[in-house]
């Protein structure tokens, strides 16, 4: 999307740039406002790209996180997951991503249920043998089926341990267009 002043995309863009310095301050309030502001703009334009709005809810949902505002934060990850099964292919790591988010979220929130439920999830999700990523994370989800081994304790450890493995591995390959995910 060319940024324009015909068709407010330059508003857009500031705005979101704004809310990504907000989080960076730790003025998450701020920055709430400024996402859910382009985000109620951009739904108001038909032609705006998916992609993009798919990226306001993420931002949305990685400040309500830092509020430890869990139910916020889900309600966002599931329109991002909404918006991802329209644009990426059912198996991507962008799909896989999501579910992780959601399953930390619902880990916070002590759903372990739903926990459980994120990680088959993110088990269908068929990750690329060839991907540093796969040996990770298969596992990881060996280690969650077992009784012995799926305490709440562990689940939160193999959720941090999956976490810090995928940073250390480019996950998301975004448009050019889409600034790179704020480090939280």
């Amino acid at each position: 999307m060319e940024l324009n002043k015909d068709n407010g995309s330059w508003i857009i863009h500031v705005t979101f740039k704004m809310g990504l310095v907000y989080m960076k301050w730790g003025r998450y309030d701020s920055a709430i406002r400024h996402f859910q502001g382009v985000l109620d703009y951009s739904s108001s334009i038909q032609s705006f790209p998916l992609e993009v709005i798919a990226t306001f809810h993420e931002h949305l949902a990685m400040a309500y996180e830092k509020q430890r505002k869990y139910k916020e934060a889900l309600n966002h990850w599931e329109k991002l997951l909404e918006i991802q099964t329209k644009i990426f292919e059912p198996f991507s790591i962008e799909i896989a991503d999501t579910y992780l988010s959601m399953a930390e979220n619902y880990l916070m929130l002590l759903e372990f249920g739903r926990v459980i439920e994120m990680w088959h999830k993110v088990k269908s999700v068929h990750l690329n043998p060839l991907s540093p990523n796969y040996n990770a994370a298969s596992f990881l989800f060996n280690q969650m089926e077992n009784p012995d081994t799926s305490s709440p304790e562990y689940i939160k450890t193999l959720l941090l341990q999956l976490r810090s493995h995928s940073a250390s591995v480019k996950l998301k390959a975004q448009p050019s267009y889409i600034s790179e995910k704020t480090e939280l």
